[in-house]
């Protein structure tokens, strides 16, 4: 009988053992679950839409200094696409040629073809030149 008590308490010990161990891990897990939900209500935010112009002028501007159609025309398309007023905007590169055009369609109530020229020459430390400017009529 000794034979069978001895192995029954161990048995015994090692389920309570476990037990205690499940809801430790369930306590755990509700914990994460409960700090996932607080973490994703404060990193939940609105994303404004940008801001769409509808142009009211177009201007074609010839512009000097770009030497590569990477980061030269790049810097210049960035630069026009962050010029408040500007609806549209295409900006031409031919190695070939020692100045390139930009065809700019912008909201003449929020900006100007001589906001638009000043913001140009001063992109990449005033590396371009705006050489002549022309207002397109249609």
């Amino acid at each position: 009988m000794k034979k069978f008590i001895l192995p029954l308490a161990v048995l015994a010990s090692v389920s309570l053992v476990s037990c205690g161990g499940d809801d430790e891990a369930e306590e755990k897990e509700e914990d994460a679950t409960e700090e996932s939900a607080k973490v994703e209500e404060t990193t939940t935010e609105e994303v404004e839409a940008p801001v769409q112009y509808v142009a009211n002028e177009t201007i074609a501007m010839e512009i000097e200094g770009m030497k590569c159609a990477i980061n030269c025309k790049g810097s210049v398309e960035k630069c026009i696409k962050n010029t408040a007023g500007v609806a549209e905007f295409n900006v031409e590169f031919d190695k070939e040629n020692p100045s390139n055009k930009a065809m700019i369609s912008f909201d003449n109530s929020v900006t100007s073809a001589e906001e638009i020229k000043a913001a140009i020459e001063a992109t990449n430390d005033g590396a371009y030149k705006v050489i002549a400017t022309e207002k397109v009529e249609g």
